[in-house]
């Protein structure tokens, strides 16, 4: 379970370039700017072209240019292109519940890259089909730059698959999460005197990524009033927690022993559940007495 808050700020930045990278590549893959060409029917038209349509320049007036006699290369581009969008569509949603909603922040233990990897493929897939329109449309317009010339959309296109390639890397290397409170984890500490008078310290986390009991819970307490309606856990027994671990033996100097745990309540403990924690230990050494 890895919350995007506590991702490295790299991984943050590659995440944000990477979600604008495939806007910008729907954008551009969707727009008939691909190349523009100069016809001469009565005059010379400048038309543009996409991968699906095909645009008088200037105006609105638009046909498709899919057709059964396509040559096969701008097939081939459709058919790359097509496929990076699919994979971007997948990284897009994956991306965005792993990474954005709650649920699937909390709930997602998978440990592999995989929005990463296909991320990345994406890009390669992408990166081979605009390699093949701008190979051939090259080799067609070669000596007639005049005649036809790569336009906007494809510029767009290319840019777009770059940075989505390069924001997957960057995300791809710094996956593992920055997250210093595994390091050294939030705890709070209760200090109490167990039967025997040896001072003794319990702590538990107060992490909410250490689990649905983020504190002890005792007392009536019904699944429902629980966190996603975890089941309570019980307890341990007084004996076991006040057996000395912390202190084997009494201290020497009072001055060492920690204070009672019910004169020093910590952040995230309420009160009825230190008071009803020092009642427990009470009524316990009241029947060891």
């Amino acid at each position: 379970m890895v919350f995007f808050r506590d991702r490295h700020l790299a991984y943050k930045v590659g995440f944000a370039g990477l979600l604008v990278s495939i806007v910008t590549y729907i954008l551009g893959f969707s727009c008939p700017y691909w190349a523009i060409l100069r016809l001469q029917n009565y005059g010379y038209v400048d038309q543009t072209v996409g991968l699906w349509q095909a645009c008088i320049h200037g105006s609105l007036t638009c046909v498709s240019n899919v057709h059964a006699n396509n040559p096969p290369w701008i097939n081939a581009a459709r058919a790359l292109s097509s496929i990076a969008l699919v994979l971007f569509f997948i990284v897009l949603f994956v991306g965005c519940y792993r990474n954005v909603s709650r649920f699937g922040q909390a709930n997602c233990n998978t440990p592999g890259r995989y929005v990463e990897g296909l991320a990345i493929l994406a890009a390669l897939i992408g990166s081979i089909g605009v390699v093949i329109f701008a190979a051939e449309f090259h080799r067609l317009y070669m000596f007639h730059f005049d005649v036809g010339q790569l336009y906007w959309a494809f510029g767009v296109v290319c840019s777009a698959l770059a940075v989505a390639g390069v924001c997957a890397m960057l995300m791809f290397a710094f996956h593992s999460p920055k997250h210093p409170r595994r390091r050294g984890r939030r705890t709070t500490t209760l200090q109490a005197r167990g039967p025997n008078g040896y001072p003794v310290t319990i702590q538990f986390s107060t992490d909410p990524e250490d689990g649905w009991l983020h504190i002890p819970y005792f007392g009536d307490v019904t699944p429902d009033q629980l966190e996603h309606g975890a089941v309570p856990v019980l307890p341990p027994s007084y004996e076991m927690v006040t057996s000395g671990l912390n202190y084997p033996n009494p201290p020497a100097d009072g001055s060492e022993a920690p204070p009672l745990y019910e004169d020093v309540t910590k952040d995230g403990v309420p009160p009825e559940l230190v008071q009803h924690m020092s009642n427990a230990g009470d009524k316990e050494s009241r029947e060891e007495q």
